[in-house]
């Protein structure tokens, strides 16, 4: 849900988004982890001025999952 919102809100889509949204389930251990996650995601693209659809690296993914650990 989360991962749609970003897209919405930049008007883009990740083209891994199935990726990314079974790799933070399989990894978060709450809805909070999901949220701060989620926010790091969305920091990224807007960080890096992503205005296009995107394939978000999962060691991006994979370091914010980290993150909140």
């Amino acid at each position: 849900m989360q991962l749609r919102a970003i897209e919405m809100a930049y008007s883009i889509e990740i083209q891994n988004r199935e990726e990314i949204a079974q790799l933070i389930a399989d990894s978060a251990e709450d809805k909070m982890q999901v949220l701060i996650i989620s926010t790091s995601i969305n920091s990224w693209i807007a960080s890096n001025s992503i205005t296009s659809d995107v394939v978000i690296p999962l060691t991006v993914v994979s370091k914010f999952i980290k993150s909140v650990k």
